[in-house]
């Protein structure tokens, strides 16, 4: 299957609004990946095929054109817990 013929099986391509700019579209579909993600900058990047750096890049943009963009949600914590060196547990929070 050819490039085209693959476009043609995409409905969705046929119900694209005619008269967007380029520019408008890749700011949709950067803002409702984001979205998607829940703000996840990582998994937002690696779903629109862009690097992370290009990402925060559109974002840096966007945001100076005035469109808000998702937060990304805080870090988890998990507690880690481990002998110190006086031998006396001593819990841990390790951000990931």
């Amino acid at each position: 299957m050819t490039a085209v013929e693959n476009l043609d099986s995409l409905e969705w391509i046929q119900k694209l609004p005619i008269g967007i700019a380029i520019r408008d579209l890749e700011t949709q579909f950067i803002l409702q990946t984001l979205k998607h993600h829940n703000g996840n900058r990582t998994h937002a990047a690696r779903t629109l095929g862009i690097s992370l750096r290009t990402l925060r890049n559109r974002i840096n943009e966007l945001t100076s054109r005035g469109f808000a963009v998702a937060p990304p949600l805080p870090r988890r914590q998990v507690e880690v817990t481990g002998n110190d060196v006086t031998g006396e547990n001593n819990p841990t929070m390790l951000r990931l």
